[in-house]
């Protein structure tokens, strides 16, 4: 089979990249990299201007199968090989050598995300000079669902379908963020918590999105004010959105972390969540 590839930009990239992430989780409940929820995360950030960095392989039906994602991150490229578990064979055959040659020939140093069970991409991903660092992340399924808890007095929790203040996003992502959600097919105002004080000051937030095609619900992102900590926050906003989602049909409910982040760990693991994806970050050798 002749793949072609094409670059796209825009809503067309969205669209395209939520269809191939939403095919791989029916093909499989624990293959890929992500959910397609994250990659709708991640749209707050799309740049057009740089239409070379999402490239995508589509079979002879029109069906996509695999996409190279790449970041700008100022001193280095960051980079997303996502691949169809049925087209494994002919991604192997035709795609990953133009993948690693891809982000090997850049002006910087690229980094890659790659499954610790994906051996192929990590093989190849050698033989050119990549070297394998440590464990980078961690995404996590819920096992066992919490028991609700209580806020403390003083604080409040409403959704983006209640809370008539600014959006406790923007701090952090301008105002372009309420745009950027509202064009996410994904995203749910019901799902989009916060936490105020009776100032109405952000003490704590969380976002978690429902795919209906998959029945999968995320969590992402999840910040609790530096004022407000130790008070429960986060474990209350992981507990309401679980029940949120529940209630909207998930039937797996997940969330990842960073593996140097020891309170996100604790968190997770005392809420229910239990370790199921591995995700390695390979380099580019400066020797090479």
């Amino acid at each position: 089979m002749k793949l072609t590839k094409r670059h796209l930009t825009g809503k067309e990239y969205l669209s395209t990249v939520t269809d191939l992430l939403q095919r791989i989780r029916l093909e499989g409940a624990h293959e890929g990299l992500y959910e397609a929820a994250d990659l709708q995360w991640w749209w707050r950030e799309d740049d057009e201007a740089f239409p070379e960095r999402q490239l995508f392989w589509f079979d002879s039906l029109g069906t996509v199968v695999a996409c190279l994602l790449r970041h700008d991150a100022g001193t280095e490229w960051n980079n997303d090989f996502i691949c169809l578990p049925s087209a494994r064979r002919v991604v192997e055959d035709e795609v990953i050598s133009e993948v690693v040659a891809e982000i090997s020939n850049r002006d910087r140093v690229s980094t890659i995300t790659v499954r610790d069970d994906d051996l192929c991409l990590q093989k190849a991903l050698e033989d050119v000079g990549f070297v394998k660092d440590t464990v980078a992340m961690i995404q996590t399924e819920l096992a066992n669902d919490p028991a609700k808890t209580q806020l403390a007095p003083g604080l409040h929790l409403k959704s983006r379908v209640e809370d008539t203040l600014p959006h406790h996003l923007i701090r952090r992502n301008g105002n372009g963020i309420t745009l950027k959600l509202s064009e996410c097919s994904l995203y749910r105002p019901e799902l989009d918590l916060c936490i105020r004080d009776a100032s109405g000051n952000v003490a704590a937030y969380a976002l978690f999105w429902m795919d209906n095609v998959t029945k999968v619900g995320l969590l992402e992102p999840l910040r609790t004010e530096a004022s407000f900590r130790r008070l429960g926050l986060a474990r209350h906003l992981i507990t309401e959105g679980i029940a949120r989602l529940r209630e909207l049909g998930a039937e797996s409910i997940r969330v990842t972390y960073s593996t140097d982040n020891d309170a996100a760990a604790s968190l997770y693991h005392q809420a229910g969540f239990e370790d199921r994806i591995k995700r390695l970050e390979y380099s580019q050798d400066p020797r090479h």
